[in-house]
């Protein structure tokens, strides 16, 4: 079975490493990378066909993949890398010309890795959303309408409506949040049908419309629901899983009082955006032909929150 990298000088086309590097050492780990971080997302079989690929869209996620790939399998092979397991235990290596780099590089360095890794998967996943069709396999699998059957879906759409620097591994985090959020206040009002239509591909202005607004509320309300959990950190420069942060490198936390502040603004914000896009329904009964107005005035699902603010 072929892997996306099979030589030295392949991994150097992605990743600044020495010539002399013994490509034996990071093999398993190349074969780890795409078991562990690519397979689950783009299944065994559509990787194999991009890893087999010789031209067209393809070849092009080859490539974007080929620097995953590489930045996974170095990630993974850092800790041991250096180490030797033999008969009289585990020795690491030792050269009194060459310094071993302190341990603060070596965790910039695997921020860096990760983060190119994650960049790679999302800049893939955006080019085989637009051509599905050419990955028959991936389109057909769990993996392809895992996301698929939300309305945040993206790294890029989650920190277009709130910074999570881009970070991949922090939407994959906030992933049940945003499931739970629009259950919640997406699909109890709605109804399927509605969302189904909402999740599809449609050109009307006001279907495209409601999208963006659900969109952006949901955003907010899954920034109100994790602003005061122990899993992410809210600092001056967006939300982090707290993976992320470094050493030297974190910046200055919210304050309490200014993450009750964030909470209300973002639950206002929210029921701001959720009744804005209920209202164009209403109004616009032709696009949403499977949505029925409630007999009552029972719109959104009730919540109270410390702020005192009902949706």
């Amino acid at each position: 079975m072929e892997n996306l990298i099979n030589s030295t000088s392949e991994l150097q086309e992605y990743i600044s490493v020495s010539g002399s590097l013994d490509f034996d050492l990071v093999l398993p780990y190349v074969k780890k990378a795409e078991r562990k971080y690519l397979e689950p997302i783009f299944t065994k079989t559509e990787l194999q066909n991009i890893i087999t690929a010789t031209e067209g869209i393809k070849k092009d996620v080859q490539e974007i993949l080929s620097d995953a790939s590489a930045n996974f399998a170095l990630l993974l092979a850092l800790p041991v890398i250096a180490v030797d397991f033999s008969n009289i235990g585990l020795t690491v290596s030792n050269n009194e010309s060459i310094k071993q780099a302190e341990w603060w590089q070596v965790k910039d360095l695997k921020r860096s890795l990760a983060d190119s890794a994650y960049s790679s998967i999302d800049e893939t996943l955006i080019l085989m959303e637009a051509n599905a069709d050419d990955f028959s396999d991936w389109k057909s699998s769990e993996s392809y309408t895992v996301f698929k059957e939300l309305l945040v879906n993206r790294t890029d759409i989650f920190d277009k409506y709130f910074p999570i620097k881009k970070s991949r591994r922090t939407f994959l985090a906030l992933k049940h949040f945003i499931e739970e959020v629009q259950d919640e206040y997406v699909l109890a009002p709605l109804g399927t049908a509605t969302l189904d239509l909402l999740l599809g591909d449609s050109d009307k202005v006001n279907v495209k419309q409601v999208k963006k607004l659900l969109q952006k509320g949901i955003v907010a309300m899954t920034i109100a629901k994790v602003a005061d959990t122990t899993t992410f950190e809210l600092t001056d420069t967006g939300l982090f899983y707290r993976w992320e942060e470094l050493p030297g490198e974190k910046t200055k936390l919210v304050p309490d009082k200014n993450l009750q502040r964030l909470r209300e603004q973002k639950e206002t914000a929210a029921d701001n955006y959720f009744r804005q896009a209920l209202k164009i329904i209403k109004e616009n009964t032709a696009d949403f032909p499977d949505y029925s107005i409630p007999e009552t005035d029972y719109e959104l699902p009730v919540q109270k929150f410390n702020s005192g603010l009902g949706l």
